[in-house]
């Protein structure tokens, strides 16, 4: 016999007992072990997408701005690289469309391991299914940059033979020394000082409208072996 209630009276029946919902409904979902795969994903993924840890994670991916073949310029983020344009006089910059997100970086999930193993569902998972402690030390995140939903996202290089701000000055990095991208996300711009080759000017690399974010894991089910 099966009773069918609305979305409001299960959450008065499950208020009624003294526990808030999402902590009963977890309970019932979890009863099922075909659903304890489901939580321990949604779980995983929360480790990986906490905000507070983005800046960490970010920080080890670098951001580099290299110098080319007839002196153009090229930003390299991770392992991809993105030759920029020059859109007037000593500015250049690269456009990310709405709705076209790139894939600068790999992360291994070995990096929140740690956290993931103090999980229950993971523990009582890998007794019953070892295969799933496989499948989650062979996966790995990817750092994405997309264009925020307001409009198109943008990198921008400005180039000057000297700054107004001393203290931008004194805080210039070396041109050829990559830059964490969680610190260039933090304060949404990084001063470069180039080397007296390259007449010893500066360069300010800032954003607009660009949003990082890793991609989530997906865990699948063993295969139900085959009865001979």
């Amino acid at each position: 016999m099966k009773i069918i209630v609305s979305e409001n009276q299960f959450g008065k029946i499950m208020r009624s007992e003294g526990k808030p919902s999402d902590v009963l409904i977890e309970q019932v979902v979890a009863a099922n072990p075909g659903n304890q795969l489901t939580i321990l994903q949604q779980k995983i993924n929360a480790i990986i997408n906490d905000p507070k840890k983005e800046k960490a994670i970010l920080d080890n991916i670098n951001i580099k701005l290299n110098l080319t073949k007839g002196n153009a310029f090229e930003l390299q983020i991770g392992q991809k690289k993105f030759p920029m344009k020059q859109t007037s006089q000593g500015v250049y910059g690269i456009v990310l469309p709405p709705g076209q997100s790139i894939t600068t970086s790999e992360i291994p999930i070995s990096s929140f391991m740690g956290e993931i193993e103090k999980l229950p569902e993971y523990k009582a998972l890998i007794e019953t299914n070892p295969k799933i402690q496989a499948q989650l030390q062979g996966m790995k995140i990817y750092n994405q940059l997309y264009s925020d939903r307001m409009g198109q996202g943008y990198f921008e290089l400005r180039l000057h033979s000297e700054l107004k701000d001393r203290k931008e000055e004194r805080l210039a990095v070396d041109v050829r020394r990559p830059y964490p991208l969680g610190e260039f996300f933090e304060q949404n711009k990084v001063v470069y000082k180039f080397p007296p080759e390259l007449k010893g000017i500066y360069g300010v690399l800032s954003m607009n409208m660009v949003v990082a974010d890793l991609s989530s894991i997906n865990l699948t089910p063993a295969a139900p072996k085959v009865q001979q």
